[in-house]
């Protein structure tokens, strides 16, 4: 498909490195550059890279007391989780967040939970949307454990702007998420997005889901 390609688009849906450290990421990045000039070499075209966070994309060492309290009350604070707690929570994300600067476009908006990259190609917009799902991730995972504020960001479905396409990317499928958290922000993702990419579970799996807000799923 490359000769008719006119814009790239690689996307990483977490788990970039292994344990959050830095030599793991210098070791993504000449991967992923290497990817990208192997592209360039063929056809001269743009090559955005757009990643998202996966829970081994935190680094662990260290006392991680006070941030697995928050983690495990973060839920708890509903859509209002004060900004000391994702500060905290995220730390343990610097190492990723220093490599995504690296390789990523600067984002339209975003903040430490959610990325809006705008690419146009053809005079048509395509949104993504990159979550950090894994910011309250911990060393030993449990499913059902994980939360999103996704009401925070409710607003991103902005009526004056349609883009032709709108893109999803996290880390974790739906099914991680807590009971109390997880229908209604799968609802307004599946509301939101065209596509929704994630990972974490390692076998390939698709699924066209029309479900918005209630409903269900072919």
């Amino acid at each position: 498909h490359l000769p008719a390609t006119k814009h790239v688009v690689i996307l990483v849906s977490g788990d970039i490195a292994q344990s959050g450290q830095e030599a793991q990421y210098d070791l993504a990045e000449n991967f992923i550059e290497k990817i990208r000039s192997s592209i360039i070499s063929q056809k001269s075209i743009p090559v955005s890279v757009i990643v998202a966070p996966g829970n081994h994309d935190c680094n662990f060492d260290g006392d991680q007391e006070a941030r697995n309290i928050i983690a495990q009350s973060a839920s708890k604070k509903g859509p209002s989780v004060p900004s000391s707690f994702i500060e905290i929570a995220t730390s343990v994300q610097i190492n990723y967040v220093n490599f995504k600067r690296k390789i990523s476009p600067k984002p339209k908006i975003g903040d430490k939970l959610w990325e809006t990259y705008e690419i146009e190609v053809d005079g048509k917009l395509i949104v993504f949307d990159a979550l950090n799902a894994s910011w309250i991730s911990t060393r030993h995972e449990q499913q059902g454990n994980l939360y999103f504020p996704y009401e925070s960001y409710e607003t991103q479905n902005n009526p004056e702007v349609v883009p032709a396409l709108r893109v999803g990317v996290l880390h974790h499928p739906f099914s991680w998420y807590s009971q109390t958290n997880v229908q209604k922000f799968r609802s307004f993702m599946h509301g939101l997005e065209d596509l929704i990419f994630t990972g974490h579970e390692h076998y390939a799996n698709a699924r066209s889901s029309d479900e918005v807000w209630s409903g269900g799923c072919n």
